[in-house]
């Protein structure tokens, strides 16, 4: 895996709490439009619930706490199916964009701590500078989100 982002790839660039971001395009699988989650017990962390897609059930996940934001508000929006090492999950989005094809000047390194345990870069895009949210890679912090709070909850 490169230190950032693919070069030469398309990004789905989106809205989430009034900041955009981006996924790479090879990961999604599809957008859905927001449809009522069912709750579920026990929630893993950052999990809203769960919803059938094509008679398939996937967990929702709101990715708002790991960009240090709150919880979004669930009630219209969009639903980003993703696949990384061949689970698929859905994540929420406010607002799909556009799809992006970015080349090799367009992105660079994170510079910065904020987002590294999630992103694989920076998209400059329009004169903006875009995390590139790294599916795989949010999918582990997600993880390990869990395990901290199961933790947590056992001290």
């Amino acid at each position: 895996m490169n230190s950032f982002a693919d070069i030469n790839s398309e990004y789905l660039i989106f809205n989430l709490q009034g900041s955009d971001f981006a996924i790479p395009v090879a990961n999604l699988k599809e957008i859905i439009p927001y449809k009522k989650e069912t709750a579920i017990p026990f929630p893993q962390y950052c999990q809203r619930g769960i919803i059938s897609v094509r008679e398939k059930t996937l967990p929702i996940f709101d990715i708002s706490p790991l960009i240090n934001k709150e919880h979004a508000k669930m009630a219209s929006g969009y639903f980003a199916i993703v696949e990384a090492k061949e689970k698929s999950i859905a994540i929420y989005l406010d607002k799909p964009e556009r799809i992006h094809s970015a080349n090799e000047s367009e992105i660079s390194p994170l510079k910065f701590k904020k987002y590294k345990s999630i992103s694989t870069g920076v998209l400059k895009f329009e004169q903006k500078n875009i995390i590139i949210i790294g599916i795989q890679e949010t999918v582990d912090q997600l993880s390990i989100e869990t395990e901290n709070k199961k933790r947590n909850q056992h001290v």
